[in-house]
């Protein structure tokens, strides 16, 4: 409560002061006044457009309040001030899931994996993203385009292979499976799911 007086009397003073402004949010916001929160926020950033700090908070902020287009929109000015910072990419593709917005989820998924390289879980992630927007051909797409850049990564033949199964293309995934059993003969995931197909 004191600290909230005195950051108080400083706005009193010099209703622009930055950290004053950034610490009485702060404070409201451990406090779980959201809305009083994005109030003194909305005001900061009119004045400091460029303060990481404070759109970081306002980020926060607007996850806690469900407003999950204003947390988009904060991580996407985050990745502008700071662009090294791939933790905001991963929060812009979040706060995309959770305001639906597949388009700019699968924007984001494709500048992490520009800066930090391909892996199963993000094109999972894309996967699943094309799957939730009926678009199956987009999901096979990048299944496809991940097995022939990395032919090296096993479990891209075996999330096309559970793909391929799914959509009742059971001979198709075998053939994927068959070869990339004989690619890995030594990778127990690959031999158990080809297993199963040829059980089903």
């Amino acid at each position: 409560e004191l600290a909230k007086e005195v950051y108080g009397e400083i706005l009193a003073i010099d209703a622009s002061h930055e950290t004053a402004l950034y610490q009485l949010a702060r404070i409201w916001f451990a406090q779980g006044d959201h809305f009083e929160t994005q109030s003194i926020l909305s005001n900061a950033l009119e004045q400091y457009p460029n303060n990481p700090w404070i759109w970081r908070l306002s980020a926060q902020n607007s996850r806690q309040i469900g407003d999950f287009q204003s947390s988009l929109r904060a991580f996407e000015r985050l990745i502008v001030l700071e662009p090294e910072k791939i933790e905001y990419v991963q929060e812009a593709v979040q706060s995309a899931l959770a305001a639906g917005i597949s388009e700019k989820a699968l924007e984001y998924l494709s500048v992490l994996e520009s800066k930090v390289g391909h892996s199963p879980e993000i094109v999972q992630q894309k996967v699943e993203l094309y799957l939730k927007r009926n678009d199956s051909k987009g999901a096979s797409k990048v299944l496809k385009e991940a097995v022939q850049a990395h032919p090296e990564v096993p479990e891209y033949r075996g999330l096309f292979a559970q793909f391929l199964d799914g959509n009742n293309q059971s001979k198709k995934a075998e053939k994927v499976l068959l070869r990339a059993v004989a690619d890995f003969p030594y990778n127990a995931p690959l031999a158990m799911e080809y297993a199963r197909i040829l059980q089903s």
